[in-house]
């Protein structure tokens, strides 16, 4: 029977992002089937679905109380306001990320909270001025306060960021878990090395399988990086030409800022696509891991010598030509990173686009590191 760690996640909002709240439990049901097989889970909790009638001072006392005992992260999301005020804040929704600021034992550590704001508008009509100020003046204070937070326009976009930053949150307590357990953990004895008689625990070619498989994806997951790279690179050649074109044409700047802004929403999507093949090729690199650690524990235990050494060569011939797509990739994205740093200033979308895809092109650089050292400890161990 496997054991499931499970993390619990609140999500906290004003009423009027009722489809981004959606879209956050999306993304944390996506996330879950991702990872399947892990032993992790993470759970997505709200008022709506876990807080029952009950007596308070305020109905945020009553929420509090019930909900917000016991959690491991909390994701707020804001739109056009910030919600009922409380007694002692501006809304519940601020109540609650000030107290999980103070709640400093979360096992995510920096990461245990999460906030989001939509900078699309809807019709003037159907907001009111002075809540829109509060929300600007609070995301104001966050900044003053040296918290982080993100930005959307729609629900599908919060859902891809959500994702990807849970998973990042998971991924680096497990890391972290691996460190502690590899400098602490006393060495196996050779009884527990060939201890492989659950029913339910893989076989050698099951793993083996598993192993072959994720090499061949993470492979494929390379070279969609690689591609997504020479398409922007390739637009951008596009994009200078045009901009020529408009200039020897003597156009309007508002032509000219058009097709800036044109170009920034290329270059998001491909951002979000960058952000999503690394997500991916990391589970992917971690299940091949994790597959090839309890293998080698069972060919120690069960193959002699020169058999060993015949396994061993095999699995090391697919690992070096991953590790050289992994070290080659990594370097096009280095050079690449430095020219996007290198555009100029043009519009105010272009500049945030600008910033979404060096952080992008930063977050593909690290995994890769991460592919190199974790490759190279395969091989040589």
């Amino acid at each position: 029977m496997r054991n499931i760690t499970e993390y619990r996640l609140v999500i906290a909002s004003p009423s009027d992002v009722f489809e981004e709240r959606k879209a956050v439990f999306e993304a944390i049901a996506e996330l879950n089937m991702q990872l399947e097989g892990s032993n992790i889970s993470v759970r997505a909790i709200g008022w709506e679905e876990s807080v029952s009638p009950g007596i308070g001072t305020e109905p945020q006392a009553v929420i509090n109380k019930q909900l917000f005992q016991s959690y491991d992260m909390l994701i707020a999301v804001f739109g056009a306001k910030l919600g009922t005020p409380t007694k002692s804040f501006r809304s519940g929704s601020i109540e609650e990320i000030e107290k999980a600021i103070a709640a400093t034992e979360s096992v995510f550590e920096d990461q245990r909270i999460q906030i989001y704001f939509k900078d699309s508008i809807p019709a003037l009509s159907k907001i009111d001025a002075g809540e829109l100020a509060d929300v600007l003046a609070f995301r104001s204070q966050l900044g003053e306060q040296g918290i982080l937070y993100s930005t959307f326009l729609e629900p599908g976009e919060l859902s891809k960021a959500v994702r990807i930053n849970v998973q990042r949150a998971v991924m680096k307590l497990l890391n972290s878990a691996k460190e502690v357990q590899n400098t602490s953990a006393p060495a196996l004895t050779s009884i527990e090395l060939t201890n492989f008689d659950e029913p339910d625990e893989p076989g050698f070619l099951d793993l083996m399988e598993a192993s072959e498989r994720a090499v061949a994806e993470m492979t494929r997951e390379l070279e969609g990086l690689s591609k997504i790279v020479d398409e922007i690179g390739n637009e951008a050649t596009k994009q200078t030409a045009t901009f020529e074109q408009l200039n020897a044409a003597d156009v309007s700047t508002t032509v000219k800022k058009s097709s800036a802004n044109d170009f920034a929403a290329f270059l998001v999507t491909n951002a979000q696509q960058l952000l999503d093949r690394s997500s991916r090729a990391r589970i992917l690199f971690r299940n091949l891991f994790e597959a090839q650690t309890e293998l080698q524990l069972i060919i120690l235990g069960n193959l002699k010598e020169e058999e060993l050494a015949k396994a061993k060569h095999a699995m090391t011939q697919g690992f070096s030509e991953m590790l050289t797509n992994a070290i080659g990739t990594r370097d096009t994205m280095i050079a690449f990173k430095q020219t996007v740093e290198a555009l100029p200033r043009i519009t105010s979308q272009f500049n945030r686009a600008k910033k979404r895809l060096v952080e992008a092109i930063t977050e593909n650089i690290d995994y890769l590191n991460d592919v190199e050292r974790g490759t190279l400890k395969l091989i040589f161990d």
